[in-house]
């Protein structure tokens, strides 16, 4: 939709004949877990070393890095995958091992 940390609109399907949206940055699970791009403060991805801030701007640039879930969202988001999608504890972790931040043993299934 436009430049900015959460700017990539993606249509994920369609339920009840209306669309599903969720929204997501200009980046992948390998370049946040690098830690090497931000977003500057025009809104586009960059990478962090030499890139000058206007002195002038009031958006600040936002540093691109692996976050992990709190415990309370990893098990809420257990929880979900098993009720809805009937996966056993291990397929949920075979899920999260490749989401950026999570570690696995962290979450209670």
């Amino acid at each position: 939709m436009e430049p900015g940390l959460y700017g990539t609109l993606v249509h994920v399907g369609d339920y009840e004949n209306a669309p599903v949206l969720t929204f997501t940055g200009p980046f992948n699970t390998a370049q946040a877990r690098a830690g090497n791009l931000m977003i500057d403060s025009c809104g586009h991805l960059v990478e962090r070393t030499g890139v000058p801030v206007r002195a002038d701007s009031d958006r600040k640039p936002w540093f691109v890095f692996s976050n992990p879930p709190s415990l309370a969202y990893a098990n809420m988001i257990s929880s979900g995958l098993i009720e809805a999608h009937g996966l056993t504890p291990e397929q949920v972790g075979v899920y999260f091992a490749g989401a950026t931040g999570f570690k696995l043993g962290e979450c209670r299934v």
